[in-house]
């Protein structure tokens, strides 16, 4: 698997899988984040491990924690520059507020 920075490309298909979890707790309708993992590892980030994608979703709570956040994805104190803004700007390009 690659330790590689994480491409813009990535970062919005794992943002957007994200919202669409939130979406759905807030919904209160039944999320698998396991499955959710195995079909982003399928696909787009087929080139990232279970627990680069488990830590990058928590990521992505600490960058929204003012917001909600998916439960089991606790915010993490360290998140870097590039990967808060990279971040910050999917989540404008998917029109999360």
């Amino acid at each position: 698997m690659s330790e590689r920075n994480w491409s813009e490309a990535e970062i919005i298909a794992v943002v957007r899988e994200y919202l669409r979890m939130l979406e759905a707790q807030k919904a209160g309708k039944p999320i698998n984040k396991a499955e959710v993992n195995r079909s982003l590892r399928e696909g787009s980030l087929s080139d990232r491990t279970r627990g680069s994608i488990e830590f990058r979703m928590c990521n992505i709570s600490t960058v929204i924690a003012e917001m909600s956040y998916l439960q089991g994805y606790a915010p993490r104190q360290n998140v870097g520059n590039n990967v808060r803004a990279m971040i910050q700007d999917a989540l404008k390009k998917l029109g999360h507020k």
